[in-house]
């Protein structure tokens, strides 16, 4: 039993882990898009939110599975 709970365990960090490394990623592409947006279409106001909305979820996200992990 005591090694079946660990292997659960093991698991679920694992999980995690590949989440924040997802998260990561999915930032620095979105950071990556937001500075072309800025350079480039200046105009795009409504996806420049929509972008700048969507990294401070993300971010927020990876605060909170950095929290678990740790």
């Amino acid at each position: 039993m005591e090694i079946n709970n660990t292997l659960k365990h093991l698991s679920r960090e694992e999980q995690i882990k590949a989440e924040i490394i997802d998260t990561r990623k999915h930032i620095k592409d979105l950071e990556g898009e937001l500075e072309f947006l800025l350079v480039r279409e200046p105009h795009e106001v409504k996806y420049i939110a929509s972008v700048k909305d969507t990294l401070n979820n993300l971010y927020q996200n990876l605060e909170e599975l950095n929290e678990i992990y740790i």
